[in-house]
Parts: C-alpha cells; sequence; structure tokens
C-alpha cells in the first residue's frame, strides 16, 4: 500500500509540473522573494516577504494540488482513482505527500538564493 502511494505521490507531481509553464511558476515564486532580499537587504518590506513566503509557498503548492485535484474530477480521472483497489486515505496521503514535494522544493531554492548571498 504504502508504494502505491509513493507512486501516485510521484506521479501527481509529475503531472502538476508538465502542466505548461507551472515550473517556472513554482521555482519564480521563492526565487523572486529571496531576490529581493538579495538586492534589497536593509529594507523593512523585503523582511517581511522573506518571513511570510514559506507561508506562500505552502499556500501555492496547496493552490496548485487542489486545481490538479479539480481537474481529475472534471475529467473523470478522479472516479478512476476512487474505483481501483486502494482506499481513499492512501490517495489523500499521496497528495498530500505530492504538497510536500512542491512546498520542500521552493524552499531548497529559497534558502540556496539566501545562501548564495549571505
Amino acid at each position: 500500500m504504502t508504494i502505491r502511494t509513493l507512486f501516485l505521490s510521484y506521479y501527481h507531481a509529475k503531472r502538476i509540473l508538465r502542466a505548461g509553464k507551472v515550473w517556472m511558476a513554482v521555482l519564480a515564486v521563492p526565487f523572486i522573494m529571496a531576490g529581493s532580499r538579495v538586492v534589497f537587504p536593509s529594507s523593512s518590506i523585503t523582511l517581511t516577504v522573506a518571513w511570510a513566503c514559506p507561508f506562500l509557498c505552502a499556500v501555492f503548492a496547496l493552490g496548485l494540488v487542489y486545481l490538479q485535484r479539480e481537474k481529475d474530477a472534471a475529467c473523470g480521472f478522479e472516479a478512476g482513482l476512487k474505483c481501483c483497489p486502494m482506499p481513499d486515505s492512501a490517495l489523500l496521503a499521496s497528495r498530500v505527500l505530492t504538497w510536500g514535494v512542491i512546498f520542500l522544493a521552493q524552499m531548497a531554492v529559497f534558502t540556496l538564493v539566501l545562501l548564495l548571498r549571505f
């Protein structure tokens, strides 16, 4: 069951990041926030943005997973997943893992940009 959940999580993340220019937006959000902190290090606005970045990235990643779920429900893919021999909790866990992977990737970009400067 765990292997199926991990595989489905990988599949969801791959489908989300393959959709158009989404992967650029996923990396651009933390890059812009960290870049503004690097360019204007003494500004109080950029300090506030840097503190809010984890929250904003978490909401962004959650929005991506939710939009993918809605897209799956509209085309019937969600119903097909619910009919497979896999409990709904495993499906939910796969979506949560997908959210975690996208969020951690964004935080890694944010941290790397800040580490390169400071």
